[in-house]
């Protein structure tokens, strides 16, 4: 995946915390897998400048892995920009494109507490892909 400029990294890092909300908000978590959706310390120096400069504690820093998903989201729609407008059910082609680009990349959500877990859940629909 190529580089994106460093402003359009700060600006999905910042908003991936509002998506990060939303899940939260609307799906049933178990706590193994809302606990990796997040980063505990609003000041992680790893945050981008937009977030830093925006967050008055009530911001949603999210984890790195969430992050890596945003950006290649963000990319999928990027090089996908121009054909997405004359095609019908736009998000399950964004979501195969990403879902492909991200089963590449083995360090996505695949700590040991995870894998122990997506072994709880059914093959094709757990956890992990479901983000």
């Amino acid at each position: 995946m190529p580089e994106l400029e460093e402003y359009v990294v700060d600006v999905v890092h910042y908003t991936s915390g509002f998506i990060v909300r939303k899940i939260q908000k609307n799906k049933a978590l178990c706590k193994t897998c809302d606990s990796f959706l997040t980063v505990d310390d609003n000041n992680n120096q790893n945050s981008s400048k937009l977030f830093q400069l925006k967050n008055r504690g009530k911001l949603i820093n999210v984890s790195s892995d969430v992050h890596k998903t945003c950006l290649v989201t963000e990319y999928i729609i990027r090089i996908c920009n121009e054909d997405l407008l004359r095609k019908k059910n736009i998000k399950l082609i964004l979501s195969l494109k990403a879902l492909n680009e991200l089963s590449s990349d083995n360090t996505i959500f695949n700590s040991k507490e995870i894998k122990e877990n997506i072994l709880q859940q059914d093959l094709l629909d757990n956890h992990r892909s479901q983000y």
